[in-house]
């Protein structure tokens, strides 16, 4: 739904959902290496410098990817998820504004190479302790 979905708020919803479910099954995934005596360990991955990111996330570029992911928590997940409201009473995240619509889709471009990263560095690691597991 992250990538088929129309609606900028829903999608990032959804795109972020991915961080929050990856983080419970690195947990599982970290327990069952160190139950086999090894050291659970993953890329480092950082925001690449792209058009997209060199322009609207400027200061997150070559930084690690939590921090942004931390940014888009803050800055968007918390608001569309609890329908936040500005001192005035108004949604501070309006889905009615194409300005907010804009930069919420800007962020989506942004998240989905990074949840694919994340979904792929998982998978490697878990099918590498899942195969010791066999063995």
């Amino acid at each position: 739904e992250g990538v088929s979905s129309s609606r900028p708020p829903y999608r990032l919803l959804c795109l972020y959902r991915i961080r929050e479910v990856i983080e419970k099954v690195r947990a599982e995934t970290d327990r069952e290496i160190l139950a086999l005596g090894g050291t659970p360990t993953r890329p480092v991955r950082v925001l690449p410098a792209n058009e997209l990111t060199q322009f609207y996330f400027p200061q997150f570029v070559g930084k690690k990817v939590g921090a942004f992911l931390d940014y888009v928590r803050n800055e968007y997940r918390l608001a569309i998820a609890h329908g936040n409201l500005d001192d005035y009473f108004k949604l501070v995240l309006d889905p009615a504004d194409v300005r907010i619509d804009h930069r919420i889709d800007f962020t989506n471009a942004a998240l989905l190479p990074i949840v694919a990263e994340m979904i792929r560095d998982e998978a490697a690691l878990t099918n590498l302790a899942t195969a010791h597991n066999r063995t």
